[in-house]
């Protein structure tokens, strides 16, 4: 199972997501491909489910996006 750990952009709160769809070296690769290869996330790591990619992509749970930006509105 591979892990990722984001830091909240806003709250600057480290978060640690586990990502039991790949062992962690496959993740590791294609995690390094995604970042060097200006590949879409949802080809290089298509297992991935819509709160993941959220989290990699944005470095926030969907909670805490909820919580910070929308309850602004």
């Amino acid at each position: 199972m591979a892990r990722i750990t984001r830091i909240n952009p806003i709250t600057q709160v480290p978060r640690t997501l586990d990502i039991p769809q790949y062992d962690a070296d496959d993740f590791e690769r294609r995690i390094f491909a995604y970042k060097n290869s200006g590949a879409d996330l949802d080809i290089v790591l298509p297992l991935l489910t819509d709160r993941q990619r959220f989290f990699i992509q944005m470095g926030m749970t969907v909670e805490e996006y909820e919580e910070r930006i929308e309850g602004r509105l």
